[in-house]
């Protein structure tokens, strides 16, 4: 999926508000989508807490399908962060860093990049990828140096307890 979106990347005119899909030769446009993956979205929050897996899927290729199609706009900066969301929830971890990955790159500015960053260095740790869990935790540190104290202690006692397992955290807090 993501050299399909790689791949799109690179001619797409940012200004266009319809582009052809080459796997049916449909128009698809800009706005047709959006409201697409709004009324998902309504859909999705209308179910909560029991959403169907098959609607998280179809949220995730519609959203993906305007991402592919329209690259450098800057709703698909909220299309991918809606996917890196969806994969959080369904606890697909590894394609929730992807796509953060993704996003960051693209999108280095995004404006929930705190909470980007946090996410990821979250889903890192419950991948226990603990190198690059630490180190995502740093990068957040580094990248935001003003936080309030307590959002500042809570990182490094979350760097401090990457090493151990979920198991150990809670026999530590005992």
């Amino acid at each position: 999926m993501v050299s399909t979106l790689l791949v799109a990347c690179s001619g797409t005119d940012e200004n266009s508000t319809e582009t052809t899909d080459a796997t049916t030769d449909a128009t698809v446009s800009r706005e047709g989508l959006q409201t697409e993956i709004k009324n998902l979205e309504d859909s999705l929050f209308k179910v909560i807490p029991e959403v169907p897996k098959d609607l998280y899927d179809l949220a995730i290729s519609k959203n993906l399908q305007y991402v592919d199609h329209f690259p450098e706009d800057a709703y698909s900066a909220e299309c991918l962060g809606r996917v890196q969301g969806y994969f959080s929830q369904l606890q697909k971890y590894k394609k929730a860093v992807i796509y953060t990955d993704t996003l960051l790159s693209w999108f280095p500015e995004y404006k929930n990049k705190k909470f980007l960053m946090y996410n990821r260095a979250t889903s890192l740790d419950l991948l226990r990828d603990t190198a690059r869990a630490r180190q995502a935790y740093v990068e957040y540190l580094e990248t935001f140096p003003n936080l309030p104290d307590a959002e500042r202690e809570e990182i490094e006692e979350l760097i401090k307890l990457v090493p151990y397992s979920f198991e150990e955290r809670i026999e530590m807090m005992n």
